[in-house]
């Protein structure tokens, strides 16, 4: 069994810019929608404005997801963190491998389920960041285990 410590990674002034701008933006424009079309009142610049803050603001008041252990050995893929498991996928269970690019609002990563797309979503996955060292080879060990499931 190999563990490898995913630290939380923090996000540059840069990234969080831009995440806060672009959720600012249309959390006005949605206000904008439902106070003009939907209510067909006259927009007011204090309600403008009062949204604009708290778009602004909200996203420090989010905490920041705490690092984890990831466990691989031949049989299955875990997160353990502060000493339980959190999630884990057999080799044989697996159904939905994706390497995701990174945008402003995710990191690359590598996307390992036992559910299919849409599941995934909702019922939750492992996620392997691009940044930690041995990715390539985690990567190939879980291509490894889908190509041959019955080993």
């Amino acid at each position: 069994m190999r563990a490898y410590y995913i630290s939380p990674e923090v996000d540059s002034v840069r990234r969080r810019l831009l995440r806060t701008l672009f959720f600012t933006a249309f959390s006005v424009a949605v206000f904008v929608l439902i106070d003009r079309v939907l209510l067909r009142r006259q927009i007011e610049l204090v309600d403008l404005a009062v949204v604009a803050i708290i778009s602004v603001a909200s996203p420090f008041w989010s905490k920041p997801q705490p690092g984890f252990d990831l466990e691989v050995d031949d049989t299955e893929i875990r997160i353990v963190r502060e000493g339980s498991i959190k999630r884990k996928v057999l080799w044989e269970r697996i159904r939905y491998v994706r390497e995701r690019s990174g945008s402003i609002f995710r990191r690359p990563m590598l996307i390992i389920s036992e559910h299919g797309s849409a599941a995934t979503r909702f019922l939750g996955c492992i996620a392997v960041p691009k940044s930690l060292p041995e990715y390539e080879q985690i990567k190939t060990q879980v291509l490894g285990w889908l190509e041959n499931p019955g080993r």
